[in-house]
């Protein structure tokens, strides 16, 4: 996320103007999923090594930001919704829920966090054989004539990842509805669980538009003509980390309290 500009001066004298960003993934994972998009995009590419890597994310440095607040309530709420069904699957160890299956249950959960944290954006496309990850596909309303775009193409291919989140999700939610509790107490346990899960595909949704958006300022930036200007506005917030992660909701509530 960028913010303002700063320069950088080169052993050769020269400087080099870079953004200033706001870096929500630790510098091994930056690297990660640099690896991971080289690999994608051409298998014959070697990459820098990790200590070139490492250097450059040195001397770009960038503000490292625990808390979510004010930026993005998708992300916060969906995080927050992960620990949550986390928590829920420790709760499940007093309702006969075999510890095998409370520890498959939360790895499929911890992965499926870093999927969308650090992964996802990576394999959205705007015409993918995958559903989960075809811009057209998941942003077409099947109810909206205006908002609707047929894909010439199937979808007949599927992301292990993507898999792995729904089928984690499934199988939660058939392990709490095979649950030995009360009728009572397992309606509150499934409202739970439908509550924090659709906040997960909420946040999912919101990385796909958000993809979306940066292609469209994009493609508006290198269009641009000689007598045309872009302008990008923002409402401008200041940090005040009243705790880790805080929703966008919370915070201008705050404002006017």
């Amino acid at each position: 996320m960028p913010f303002g500009e700063k320069n950088i001066k080169l052993s050769s004298g020269d400087t080099i103007v870079v953004s200033n960003t706001i870096r929500n993934l630790l510098p091994t994972r930056i690297i990660q999923a640099y690896k991971e998009y080289c690999k994608e995009c051409d298998e014959e590419f070697k990459p820098l090594s990790d200590t070139c890597l490492f250097e450059i994310l040195h001397c770009c440095t960038a503000s490292n930001r625990k808390s979510l607040q004010g930026l993005d309530y998708f992300a916060c709420d969906g995080s927050n919704a992960f620990d949550m069904l986390t928590h829920l699957c420790d709760e499940l160890t007093t309702h006969d829920v075999t510890t095998s299956k409370i520890i498959e249950l939360k790895k499929g959960l911890h992965e499926s966090r870093n999927c969308l944290k650090n992964n996802y954006k990576l394999h959205v496309e705007f015409n993918s054989e995958v559903a989960d990850h075809c811009i057209k596909y998941g942003l077409s309303d099947p109810r909206d004539l205006f908002w609707k775009e047929d894909c010439n193409h199937s979808h007949s291919m599927e992301c292990d990842q993507c898999l792995l989140l729904k089928n984690t999700l499934i199988e939660l939610r058939a392990t709490i509805d095979s649950c030995s509790m009360t009728k009572e107490m397992k309606l509150r346990y499934l409202h739970r669980f439908d509550q924090n899960a659709q906040l997960i595909w909420d946040w999912k949704a919101h990385l796909m538009r958000c993809f979306q958006q940066d292609r469209a300022r994009i493609d508006i930036l290198q269009n641009l003509q000689n007598d045309s200007e872009f302008v990008l506005l923002d409402w401008a917030l200041k940090w005040l980390p009243m705790k880790y992660r805080e929703t966008q909701r919370d915070f201008f509530s705050n404002l006017f309290n």
